[in-house]
């Protein structure tokens, strides 16, 4: 998603701060992701 937000954002599409840092894009989905997992073991595990 970092690669893809830094295209967008030399296309025009998309405009952060100047000290923005891309890993903090990287960072922040791989927590989501990783909380989405986690909710989905939890989810699965009350149904056994």
């Amino acid at each position: 998603m970092a690669v893809m937000e830094k295209a967008a954002e030399n296309m025009g599409l998309f405009v952060h701060a100047e000290e923005w840092n891309h890993m903090n894009t990287f960072a922040g989905y791989c927590l989501f992701i990783g909380l989405i997992y986690a909710f989905h073991g939890w989810m699965n595990r009350e149904r056994e």
